[in-house]
């Protein structure tokens, strides 16, 4: 019997990365995707372009009480309050990119065998996991409560960054993968040499984020990632320095831009 999956991406800002996710990853076309749940942070997100697409849902933010992390209580509601009937959820960050063919696959059997999450370490970390990519079996979530904001308002760590640590203390086991990093230390990371996490996407877009004095710098940055996402199954070609500059050269000379001539019709 096939293993299915429930996809919950929550996003902040440019509307490009969630609608390239869903192409460049088959979370669309792949069958064991049973459905796909789009949490729209910033309100970006046209419902118009997700019309027709019966797998895939649109919500707003959840409304964020003074003094929490919108991402972690978003993460916190979504799987509390919802009932999903696939075998798995996956949680993942709209800039994670496969990096070859049947990533999924390759990444889960050894979980699907044994029935039990896969997490991935925060860089520079030997115990932090990282919300960029969770995979949580459904029948785990009536047996324990994952709080993914533990360790934000004390220790001031991020979104999931403890849900390790408390999986371990209730006796779960789990697959963990570390990260490698990618373009000469300088963007991005790969892990279960299946996919790249982008890095820090949705966040610089936030207002407490972006400066005005820097704006053109985060609009060319966001630009350049963009790049490195559409050539994220080449990565063999570009993962050094050389090749990050490369893509550098391809976003700001204008007869090479790849980016701006992408039409996302997800139809």
């Amino acid at each position: 019997m096939s293993v299915t999956f429930s996809v919950v991406i929550c996003h902040y800002g440019d509307p490009w990365w969630v609608k390239y996710s869903l192409i460049h990853n088959k979370f669309l076309s792949d069958n064991s995707v049973l459905e796909v749940i789009l949490i729209d942070n910033s309100g970006n997100l046209n419902a118009i372009d997700f019309v027709g697409l019966g797998k895939v849902t649109l919500l707003p933010a959840f409304p964020t009480p003074p003094g929490r992390v919108q991402h972690a209580y978003a993460l916190n509601m979504i799987t509390r309050t919802r009932t999903f009937s696939s075998d798995y959820i996956i949680i993942l960050d709209s800039d994670v990119m496969a990096i070859k063919e049947n990533w999924l696959p390759s990444i889960l059997s050894e979980s699907s065998s044994q029935h039990i999450p896969i997490l991935v370490l925060q860089e520079n970390s030997g115990c932090l996991t990282h919300s960029c990519f969770i995979v949580i079996p459904v029948y785990l979530l009536s047996k324990m409560v994952i709080y993914f904001e533990r360790g934000i308002s004390v220790l001031k760590f991020d979104t999931a960054r403890l849900i390790g640590l408390s999986m371990l203390e209730k006796g779960e086991n789990f697959l963990l993968s570390s990260p490698v990093p990618t373009f000469g230390k300088i963007v991005g990371y790969k892990y279960f040499d299946s996919f790249i996490h982008i890095t820090s996407v949705s966040v610089r877009q936030m207002p407490t984020r972006k400066f005005n004095s820097r704006k053109q710098l985060s609009k060319l940055r966001n630009n350049v990632l963009k790049e490195v996402a559409l050539n994220a199954k080449r990565l063999h070609f570009f993962d050094s320095r050389l090749g990050l500059f490369l893509i550098l050269l391809k976003t700001v000379l204008p007869r090479y831009r790849r980016y701006s001539h992408v039409f996302l019709d997800l139809k």
